[in-house]
Parts: structure tokens; C-alpha cells; sequence
């Protein structure tokens, strides 16, 4: 049987696939790690139930709160970014596999043809034999 002629670029095609996979799979790592420590801060934020007992406690907390506040509009904005670049992995991923699937369909029309093909030849050789057994046998019919 003939070796599909676009066998490499399959190759590739699947190693894009699997990178494209990998990478997605890293941006869905980073936005839920991201989205963990959001809720984490935010839980540090309202967990807090200290009164504060004098001036210098209650601007301590209010530093601290700002700094949480901070802290959650960075992570915020870190995440806004992990969810564009993890849009833009889907996007590579089905664009990665679509050019898989199209090489893919091509070697099974390929593998259908070279089927075809063989099972032309091969019923030329049972009907040439066919044919001879046929002809021998009318032959010493004749005799």
C-alpha cells in the first residue's frame, strides 16, 4: 500500500494541534490560578473583624484595606488579560485543529483511493483467471 504523500505535514499538523492544546491548557491554568487568588484577597478583605482600637490601628486598617483594594484591582486587570490570552488560545487551538482535520480528511480519501485501486487490480487478476478457467474448460469441451 502507498504511504500518504502529505504524511509530514499531518505530522505537523498534529504537533501545532498538540501545542495549541498545551498553551490552552496553560492560559486555563493562569486565569483560574488568577481568579483563586482574587477570591482569596477578597476573603482576606472581608474576613477582617477588627475594631480598631485606636488612631494609630484604625490607619493602619485603612492602609491595609487600600492595599487589599489595590491588590484586587491589579489582580483584576491580570485577569482581564489572562482572559484575552486565553481567548486568544481557543482561538489557535480550533484554528490548529480545523488545519488537522483538512489534512486528516485528505489521507482517509486518500487511503479510500489507494483501497479502491487495489481491489480494482485485484478483481482483474480473479477475472482474468475466471476468464482462462473458463477457457481451458470450453476448450476441452470442444475436444
Amino acid at each position: 500500500m502507498t504511504s500518504f504523500p502529505l504524511a509530514g505535514l499531518l505530522r505537523l499538523r498534529h504537533l501545532e494541534e498538540d501545542q495549541a492544546a498545551a498553551n490552552l491548557s496553560r492560559a486555563h491554568s493562569r486565569r483560574r490560578e488568577l481568579a483563586e487568588r482574587a477570591d482569596a484577597v477578597m476573603m482576606d478583605l472581608t474576613a477582617t473583624s477588627q475594631a480598631p482600637v485606636g488612631r494609630s490601628t484604625l490607619l493602619a486598617l485603612a492602609a491595609s484595606r487600600a492595599s487589599t483594594s489595590g491588590l484586587l484591582g491589579e489582580l483584576g486587570a491580570l485577569r482581564d488579560v489572562a482572559d484575552a490570552d486565553l481567548d486568544a488560545a481557543q482561538d489557535a487551538h480550533r484554528a490548529a485543529k480545523a488545519a488537522a482535520t483538512s489534512v486528516e480528511k485528505l489521507e482517509e480519501r486518500h487511503e479510500l483511493h489507494v483501497t479502491g485501486e487495489a481491489r480494482r487490480r485485484e478483481q482483474l487478476v480473479l477475472d482474468e483467471s475466471a476468464t482462462r478457467a473458463w477457457s481451458v474448460r470450453h476448450e476441452e469441451a470442444e475436444r
